[in-house]
């Protein structure tokens, strides 16, 4: 399980070496773009993993708030 990314780009990816995608499924709680440098990385990362299976993305209220 992840949350809370927002935006930080470098700070994501390093995380992300420590998860298994063929062994286990990511959970994550939203909040990826807002107040950091890289949101649009982050979402590109989030998106190209999303294609590649085994993640589940729920979108958390910064999210909500870009949309509005």
């Amino acid at each position: 399980m992840l949350s809370d990314p927002h935006g930080c780009y470098q700070e994501l990816k390093e995380i992300l070496t420590h998860w298994k995608p063929q062994e286990q499924t990511l959970l994550l709680l939203g909040d990826i773009v807002d107040r950091g440098p890289s949101s649009l990385e982050c979402l590109r990362l989030i998106m190209q993993l999303q294609e590649k299976g085994n993640m589940i993305t729920v979108g958390g209220n910064h999210e909500q708030l870009l949309c509005e």
